[in-house]
Parts: C-alpha cells; structure tokens; sequence
C-alpha cells in the first residue's frame, strides 16, 4: 500500500493524462520508477473506473471479490472466453484437501490457538469443527471401496452430506458463527498485526513453530492453515446457501490414490467437496448484476449455458467469422495414410503400431507443405508421449526433424517451462521462416488456450482425434450421472451429450488457433477417420462446417491427394501475394499520392463477419497491406429475440461513428454471442524441448523412407 497516492495524484492514470488509456504494464512500469505499489494503485483506481478488466475468479469467486472490495449491483459483466465459464464457476464452488494437510497441520495449529493466549475464544469453534470433520474422515477412509489396484473411493450424495455435516456440528446457523470467527482470526493475521507479538505473550521458542504457526507472532495462523479453514467455510456456505437449494448439486468424496514420485509409491489421502452444477456459483452474480454478455468462438450449442447457469438468455447470435474461408483457409478431414491405413485415434486403435507410424508419416507429409510454424495437437499427455515414444524408436521422429527442424513439445504442468518451449519455437520460426517449426500440443492444454499464434506461428493447425475427456476421470463420471438424473428436473443437458460437448469444445479451441485475424490464413487437418462422419460437421464451429474436405472424397473414381491440395492452396496464396506485391512497387515508383491497400481479389472477404463486445479502441489496419479485408457488417441470425444488432453500435468509419463507448469489433472476434438481461430473482510425461545451435534442413532419414515421400520444406 505503501505510496500508492504517488501514482494516482501524479494525474497520469486519469482521462487526459499521461496514460488516460493505459494497461498494467504502465501502471507496473510508472510504479518501478516512482517506487510506489502499483497492485494497491489499481484497486484505488479501480473504484472510479467505468470499465474494469480482471481474470475471472475475481468476478465469480465470493471470497476474492469480498477481498477486493468489487460491488456487482447494478453492473454489467461481460465475460470473453466464455466457453470455459461452466468449468471455472463449478471449479469455485469445489475444493480438495489433503487430509495429511488438515490432520498435522491445520489441527495442531487451531489447538494450539484455542487454547492460549487473550484471543483463545476467537479460534475455538474453529478448532472444535476442524476435529470433528477429521475424526469423521480418518474413520472414513476406513471404509473404501477399492476401484482397481491404485485407487480407492467413497462418494456420498448431497442430502447424505447433510447428515455428515451435523454429524460434526456444522448446520447453517453454525456456519454463520464459523464465518464471524475466521473473521476476526484473519483479523488477527492483518497486516498491522504481522511480525507484532501479541500484548502479554512472548516470543515462541518452537511450540508455535512445530503447530504451524508463525515464530514472530505465534497468535495468528499461517497462511497455509488460513487457506485450508477459510477455503472449508466458503463450501460450507455454497453447500448451504438459499436454504439448502443446491444440495443436490454436491458430492462428498474420499479418494486413496497411489501416486508415483521419484520411482517409488506413495499413498495420498484428498476430502472432496465437489459442484456438479455452475449454477452454484453464478446464482449470487445473477442475482446482483444488471446484465450479463457472453463471448466466445465456441459458445455452441448455446442452450447448454441457460440450462447450467439458470440463467435466460433471450438475445442470441451465432455468427460467421471476419474472413473469407474459402480464400484463406484450407480446411481437410483425412481418414486414411498413404498406405491406405485407417488413421483412428480411438483408445481401441491407438495403441497400434501400425497406427502410430501412419500418423508419424501423415504429420509428417503434411507439415513439409506448410510454410511458417505448425500446431499438432493431440487428445491428451499420455497419447503424445505413447506415439512420439514409438517414433523416436522407428526412426520416423528423425525424418520430422529433417522437415520442420527439431520439434518442440507442449510440457506439462505450470512454470517456466513452457514459456521457454514457446519462446524458442517462435525463434526457430524467425531464424528459419522456410524451414518453420512443429509443435505438439494437448487439447485443453496452454497452446489451446489464450495465446496468439497469428500468421507465421501458426500457419497450419493439426488435431489428431477427437478430445474426449477421461472416461475414467471420477469427476467426468459423477458429472455424466448428475445431468442424466437431473436433465428432466432441470433442463440439462444428458450426462452423453455434455460429455460429447465437452470434447467438441475443445476440439474447436485448438482449431482457433490458425486464424487470429481478418488478414490471416492457414491450413486446418483434422486426422481421424471419425471427422468423416455425418453427427460431427454440425458440432464444428459454424464458420468451419461448410469448408472442410474430406480426403479422399467418398464415392471418389480417382482419390485426390490431401498433400497436392495442401501445397495448391499455399502455392495460390504466394502467387498472389507476390503479384500484389508487384502492383504495388510499380504503383509507388510512378505516384506519390496516397492509396489505400486492400487484400487482393483472389482472397477478397465476400462472407459474414463475427462480432464480439469490447471497450479497445475501433480496429486498427494490420501491418500486412497485402492482406488488409474489408471489414463487413455481420448477418446475425434471426432467433425470434431482440436483434443483437438493434443494442451493438457497428463501427464503420470515423465519419459515421465518431468513437463509440462500446465497439463491435471484428479482430479475433467469436462466432457466438449471448446477453442476459436482469434476472428476477495423469502422470506427466518427459518434455522435449530442442533447440540446436544450427537447425538441419535435412536430418538423416530412416532407411525405409527416402526424399521421395517428404520433399523439401515449401519455399515462399
């Protein structure tokens, strides 16, 4: 907090300072210099703002908006990438806990804090709950069932919760006084109060520090004891709020789960408190807010989101997207190898060898076709490390080298270990723009999700299979069984058609990843024999479903060569860019007047365009002239609603809008909309990462493949 008014007296983050528009980058950049908390600096600011941008756990999360200080009445919230809000709301209203953790950490400390010194009281309910609730659990764990050899579980439903929970004292007016009491602890660990011995009580000399608490101020509790108590309270107060409305919606679960560390076994005991409905979580925002707006290029279908959030959303809009896809995008479903092998993913096919080489073989043929940075994402960890285990086994892992230089692949898990992955497949691509780069990647893993690859780094996009989730995962399980129970009741969705979705929508992410703005373009593969079939095309993005080829086309007299299509469309695409290019030199030479440039005809935009909400600026030009669309009014579908369009100023010119509050703007824009208008109340695998001093244009190849079959990298 510490001269924080330095930064927001300077004038310099007001409308007409320095930074009258500015992002936190400036705010970090004019704290460093003035020495001043920027954090602190923004949440003052914050207060006065008409626009607040923030993740969203501090819009859904209770707890973090009660922290923050964020008041929702009467607000409207727009949340983009929205595809994930179901996920992340049940994720809030779900905890696991260590059992390890609360019986000789969280226990000890609470004992101890009940009974000594002058705020002893304050502690005491805490600690009584806390004992009770382990007591249950180390006797429950007792009773497992066992699942297979490595994992044993016990799931008790929400009205059985009920019984447990009073079993150990916790009703909802007891959860009223457990609140009051966490209160006034964390009071107790404010920052006034830290590093300061309490009035009357001297220093620990090692009791303090052997129950988990802090040696400078043994009175309070540490932060790894305040996320575990305050983390219980807030489900707790989910599983009981609105008068026990969402008791249903709750599963209790113990899991005994062997885990393997460093070549040995150990057992891990986690308490789960787990929603099966977003709707737990989005109930209190809906209840506050004005209006809430939707966005994402993978919304659909859209009736999923009224029926998990309980919320209506009259206004609809499933658009198109701001290119031309049948110019700019070389869209393929390919179901068999070049030896005529069946390429199907599925978990009955893929531990084929067989398999696995056709695929090595067909990514491989493929990528040598595609100039700039490759995506290649597969179904899942365990899949990418089986296959690229067997290629590198074979040889065929050699032979990628030589097309695309050495591969890159997605890590697992958080750190900096993927952003020194990503920073060096990006300077592959720069140092050697013929050559490019591979990259595999997992669906629903950071390559899918919020990072840009625009034009060069993601020239084509590979998915191998269709991502559907663990069958074996026990949340997948109990959330399939919930919607198949409840679907009637509460108009889900079945527990099959969500799990369906769920792998659609993922799927669609990764395909995202090619085009990233109205002037790019790129080639999208879909490998997998099952993309051939009738029930996927209307699960596919709407701007996709209606351009994509199937390889080799069926009832086909003479099979037409997936690879010869591919290196057609970029072929066409370097054409063109080079004759413009050549208009355009011979244009500047004989005039000094000022033209404007526009994508050539060959690739001009004659489709629909996606709109999203957004408080940026109008779109800007892109720095590629060559390949500058027209930016066109989108045909919204008619849903028997309120037309999106009638409540969305368009942006057109500066003529005709001079600078909107509110823009629709057409970069990156989703395909689908939403607006809700006030509501009456694994193990992970070894990450390879190479990057060599000097990238070989041609690797020695294994000898039963020969430059015949993969011919050079394509030349732009």
């Amino acid at each position: 907090m510490q001269n924080k008014s330095k930064l927001i007296q300077s004038g310099q983050f007001v409308p007409g300072g320095t930074h009258g528009v500015w992002d936190i980058e400036d705010l970090v950049a004019a704290g460093s210099r003035d020495r001043a908390c920027p954090y602190f600096a923004a949440r003052e600011l914050a207060k006065h703002a008409d626009i607040v941008f923030c993740p969203y756990n501090y819009i859904i999360d209770p707890s973090v908006r009660d922290a923050m200080g964020i008041n929702l009445k009467g607000n409207i919230v727009i949340i983009d990438e929205a595809h994930n809000i179901e996920d992340a709301l049940m994720e809030v209203a779900s905890m696991d806990f260590d059992i390890v953790d609360l019986k000789e950490e969280a226990l000890p400390a609470l004992q101890f804090l009940s009974f000594s010194g002058e705020h002893c009281e304050i502690f005491k309910p805490l600690y009584e709950t806390m004992s009770r609730l382990v007591s249950w659990t180390v006797e429950a764990i007792g009773g497992l069932t066992p699942i297979d050899f490595e994992n044993h579980t016990n799931v008790w439903t929400g009205p059985e919760m009920v019984e447990i929970f009073e079993s150990i004292g916790v009703t909802p007016s007891r959860v009223a006084y457990l609140n009051e009491s966490l209160q006034a602890a964390m009071e107790l660990s404010s920052p006034e109060m830290t590093g300061k011995p309490q009035k009357g009580r001297s220093r620990s000399k090692g009791k303090g520090k052997a129950a988990g608490l802090p040696v400078e101020n043994p009175a309070r509790m540490t932060s790894k004891v305040t996320y575990i108590v305050e983390g219980l309270i807030k489900m707790f107060k989910f599983f009981f709020q609105e008068d026990m409305k969402f008791v249903p919606d709750f599963r209790l679960v113990i899991q005994k789960v062997s885990r393997h560390v460093n070549g040995h076994s150990t057992w891990t005991h986690t308490l789960g408190i787990w929603s099966l409905n977003s709707r737990v979580a989005s109930h209190s925002i809906g209840k506050a807010v004005r209006s809430v707006v939707l966005t994402s290029g993978t919304l659909a279908p859209i009736d999923s989101f009224q029926s998990e959030l309980s919320a209506p959303f009259p206004v609809r809009a499933e658009l198109g997207h701001v290119i031309d896809v049948q110019s700019q995008v070389w869209a393929g479903v390919i179901t068999t190898a070049r030896d005529g092998a069946v390429l199907n993913s599925s978990f009955r096919t893929s531990d084929s060898y067989g398999f696995q080489d056709a695929l090595g073989d067909t990514v491989g043929r493929h990528a040598a076709h595609i100039p700039g940075g490759v995506l290649c994402f597969m179904p899942s960890y365990v899949f990418l490390e089986k296959v690229i285990n067997r290629w590198k086994v074979t040889g065929m892992w050699e032979m990628i080298c030589g097309i695309k230089g050495n591969p890159f692949v997605e890590p697992k898990g958080s750190g900096d270990e993927f952003a020194i992955v990503h920073q060096r497949y990006k300077e592959q691509i720069r140092q050697s723009p013929e050559v490019g780069a591979l990259l595999f990647a997992v669906c629903r893993g950071k390559v899918s999700e919020g990072i840009d690859f625009a034009d060069q780094y993601a020239r084509g996009v590979m998915v191998v299979g269709i991502p559907f989730p663990n069958t074996k995962d026990l949340r997948v399980v109990l959330k399939k069984a919930y919607n198949s129970k409840h679907m009637k009741e509460l108009g889900l969705m079945d527990g099959g058609s969500w799990y369906t979705l769920q792998a659609y929508r993922a799927l669609n992410q990764a395909i995202g990843r090619c085009i990233r703005h109205r002037n790019d373009y790129g080639a999208i593969m879909l490998i997998d024999q099952r993309f051939a079939e009738s029930h996927v095309k209307p699960r596919l993005s709407k701007w996709l479903r209606n351009n994509v080829q199937i390889f080799p086309p069926p009832r086909a007299k003479q099979e037409e060569s997936s690879v010869g299509s591919l290196r057609a469309f970029f072929d066409r695409i370097t054409a063109v860019k080079a004759e413009t290019n050549i208009k355009e030199e011979t244009a500047t030479s004989s005039t000094t007047s000022t033209s404007t440039s526009s994508i050539p005809p060959s690739l001009s935009s004659s489709s629909s365009s996606s709109i999203s909400v957004s408080s940026a600026p109008a779109p800007k030009s892109h720095p590629n002239p060559t390949l500058q669309a027209p930016l066109l009014t989108p045909k919204l579908e008619n849903t028997g609603q309120t037309s999106v369009a009638s409540r969305l100023p368009l942006h057109t010119s500066p003529a005709t809008q001079p600078v909107p509050p509110t823009y629709v703007t057409a970069h990156q824009a989703p395909q689908a909309y939403m607006y809700a208008p006030p509501i009456p109340r694994h193990h992970p695998p070894q990450a390879y990462a190479y990057t060599p001093p000097s990238l070989p244009h041609q690797a020695p190849l294994h000898p039963s493949y020969s430059h015949q079959h993969y011919p050079a990298p394509h030349k732009a």
